[in-house]
């Protein structure tokens, strides 16, 4: 999925993976087994937390100002435009290009129907889980495919053709295929260059949209299996929060475009992804140098797909158990915050850890496990 992780008996390899020092310029080196990447998993717990929050809103600290006056719309507007979530759909896109990726780029074996069972299963029980208590909560199912449905069916779409991206990479690298990718995706928005949101395009073009972004990831993987520790500690932490703050001020932008002028997301967002990029070769450099990220935080991420599944059926529940406080609105907004992820964390425990298991089990029969072939 869109918060996909590293499959997990590849990164229990990966762990177990050695490193050398050259006598002569005492650089880490990364060996055949790639090693555990730290700050991705932080880094899809945000982006999780950015999607929630666009669709509940932002703290509503302006709930009482008067949008009739001049300095009370503006706040309000710079106040709405805060987060933007497809633009951390993006970012989502970016990360799971590179956790697919990344396993196979230190000598792994790679195994097509091991792969795809894994795949499929991992993404599948949960969203059909989701969709059945989607359906119980009576959330629109055409508003649920716009906000969620269509970026995992995109998920499914790029699992599908890797294999096929695989090869076409050994055969004309992977610039080249970056580079043809957003020339489809150019031509999937001019099919409608009035569009506005970023999923609308169906489910035969909308991953082709989305595409680059996806291969972004994959590039990435490929240059970070090369690093070194001389690469990873040239970030400090006033560099990161300068990209950071650059992520967000583009993201706020273009939503704030999408809304408030002709120009709609399909025509910035792919842009943003080349931004976030950056951006998350910073993150993870420092992660994995200078500053190792919370482990709270790597935590969360475990669970950030079942809260990214989840989060609308979890905000219908909250106010149908009739949750909501006569606290006033900025109390009542952290209450179901703190209830949207505990629903979550329950789905993940019920549902989304099961089903990871259940994926292992599967691409083992047979001796199809790609770590055992």
């Amino acid at each position: 999925m869109i918060l996909e992780t590293i499959p997990k008996d590849v990164e229990d390899a990966t762990l177990a993976g050695h490193t050398e020092f050259a006598d002569e310029s005492k650089l880490h080196r990364i060996s055949t087994r790639n090693e555990h990447v730290f700050g991705l998993d932080a880094l899809r717990f945000f982006a999780a937390l950015w999607v929630v929050f666009s669709h509940l809103g932002p703290v509503p600290v302006f709930a009482e100002v008067d949008r009739s006056h001049p300095i009370g719309f503006v706040l309000h507007g710079a106040w709405g435009v805060l987060h933007s979530g497809p633009a951390a759909v993006i970012v989502f896109f970016v990360i799971s290009g590179f956790c697919i990726h990344y396993p196979y780029t230190g000598g792994a074996a790679f195994r097509c129907i091991p792969y795809l069972i894994r795949r499929y299963v991992r993404i599948g029980i949960p969203m059909a889980a989701a969709m059945i208590l989607t359906e119980l909560a009576d959330i629109d199912s055409l508003k649920f495919f716009d906000a969620i449905l269509w970026s995992l069916v995109a998920e499914l779409m790029y699992y599908t053709s890797y294999p096929l991206i695989r090869l076409l990479k050994d055969r004309l690298g992977m610039d080249a295929i970056v580079a043809g990718a957003f020339v489809l995706s150019l031509a999937v928005v001019l099919t409608d260059p009035a569009a506005k949101g970023y999923g609308v395009y169906g489910w035969r073009l909308n991953w082709l949209l989305g595409l680059p972004c996806w291969l972004l990831g994959v590039s990435l993987a490929e240059t970070w299996q090369r690093r070194t520790v001389a690469a990873l500690s040239g970030e400090t932490k006033d560099s990161v929060w300068k990209w950071r703050t650059l992520v967000w001020a583009s993201s706020s932008m273009c939503l704030a475009l999408n809304f408030h002028s002709p120009i709609g997301y399909p025509w910035t967002l792919n842009l943003f992804a080349i931004i976030a990029y950056a951006w998350i070769v910073r993150e993870i450099r420092r992660a994995n140098g200078s500053k190792r990220p919370w482990r709270a935080l790597e935590w969360a991420g475990g669970w950030s797909y079942s809260l990214y599944l989840c989060h609308m059926f979890a905000t219908r529940l909250y106010s149908r158990l009739g949750a909501s406080l006569e606290a006033g609105p900025i109390l009542d907004w952290f209450l179901r915050i703190a209830f949207v992820l505990g629903t979550s964390y329950a789905f993940y425990l019920l549902v989304e850890l099961p089903a990871h298991s259940l994926a292992r089990r599967l691409a083992r029969v047979r001796g199809l496990n790609p770590l055992r072939a």
